[in-house]
């Protein structure tokens, strides 16, 4: 039985998102349902940035077929909720940054109360809550931000599920690996209209939010997996490998911002896929270019051909900052701050 449902569930989860996106797209366009741009989103075309919608809906629609409801399910689906929520709120109005944060915060607290948090020996408890709510939130707005050019966000999300559900699902974590397999196959439907030179649809903060919210807790259960199992210190090298790309970059953005004596929320195009396109790749370019990366070190990793915790986190922020420092210097891009007018910026809708 369990085995014909890692065929059924994501292959159902791929179908039903991928109709749903569809139908996201149509109503959009009727509707004139766009999202508003920035500084760091600069789009001529009118693309609707709702995809979080059918991404969440499939994945209701799934743990309600496949999975037998249980207090985690419902915890991550409430919260997952709550994210969409202020997500299509901030995409639609740009509710600012305190409304967003207060939700993550809140969101962060569940999943601690539930049971995703950092475990260890000898840790005072309000160290792991605070290592637990801070990591959640960086997550978060770590995905937020990579969620800047076509295929990025799902791709990275879609690879990360992926390796998390054979993880979970090796290490008897059933629930949460079908869990893992229904959200592969839902970011694939929509990277069915997103990845690409024009995308369709993007996933907006309705989506990213929530993508860095599952991918933290993903990553919190294999680092409390690995600490209850003996010989699995791939494991945890694996786990932080998928994670790393908007966790670095995020720091590495807003180290450059602060230097620059610049609000860390300022946007502007310095994050790594922007460097990337801004020297002459296309979105689909880069992006393959930073999941191979990504790829290339989890598998490093996993089959144990370095198995030093140190040395695997040197290698990946040495890599993370030769990828940064080679396509800011020696590419020279032109990057810069953008003072944004968003009345003016946003294209009228039309009749």
């Amino acid at each position: 039985m369990e085995l014909s449902l890692l065929i059924s569930i994501p292959l159902f989860a791929f179908i039903c998102a991928k109709l749903s996106t569809y139908f996201t797209i149509q109503t959009a366009k009727k509707q004139h349902f766009y999202e508003e741009n920035n500084a760091r989103k600069i789009h001529s075309e009118k693309v609707s940035a709702l995809g979080g919608i059918p991404i969440f809906i499939t994945l209701c629609l799934s743990v309600l077929i496949f999975i037998k409801p249980s207090y985690l399910s419902y915890s991550i689906i409430g919260s997952s909720l709550l994210l969409l929520g202020v997500g299509l709120w901030d995409d639609l109005k740009n509710i600012g940054i305190k409304r967003r944060l207060l939700t993550q915060f809140a969101v962060a607290n569940i999943a601690y109360i539930v049971g995703f948090q950092f475990i260890g020996s000898g840790i005072h408890p309000v160290i792991i809550y605070g290592l637990t709510v801070g990591f959640v939130m960086m997550m978060i707005n770590g995905m937020n931000f990579l969620d800047g050019i076509n295929g990025l966000a799902g791709g990275i999300g879609l690879i990360a599920a992926g390796i998390f559900a054979i993880i979970f699902y090796t290490k008897g974590q059933v629930e949460l690996a079908f869990f893992a397999l229904a959200y592969v196959g839902a970011l694939l439907g929509f990277l069915w209209y997103n990845f690409g030179k024009k995308a369709a649809i993007f996933m907006g903060d309705n989506g990213s939010t929530i993508l860095g919210f599952i991918l933290a807790i993903f990553a919190l259960k294999a680092w409390n997996l690995s600490m209850d199992l003996p010989n699995t210190t791939n494991l945890i090298m694996v786990s932080l490998t998928l994670i790393a790309l908007p966790i670095l970059d995020l720091f590495g953005v807003v180290t450059v911002r602060l230097s620059k004596r610049q609000s860390p929320f300022q946007a502007d195009r310095m994050h790594i896929h922007h460097l990337l396109t801004d020297s002459g790749k296309s979105h689909p370019e880069a992006s393959c270019f930073l999941i191979a990366w990504i790829l290339s070190l989890a598998g490093i990793f996993y089959f144990e051909l370095i198995t030093s915790m140190s040395l695997a986190t040197l290698i990946v922020i040495g890599s993370y900052l030769a990828i940064r420092v080679f396509y800011t210097t020696i590419k020279s891009p032109s990057i810069s701050v953008v003072k944004w007018d968003k009345t003016a910026a946003q294209p009228s809708p039309t009749p």
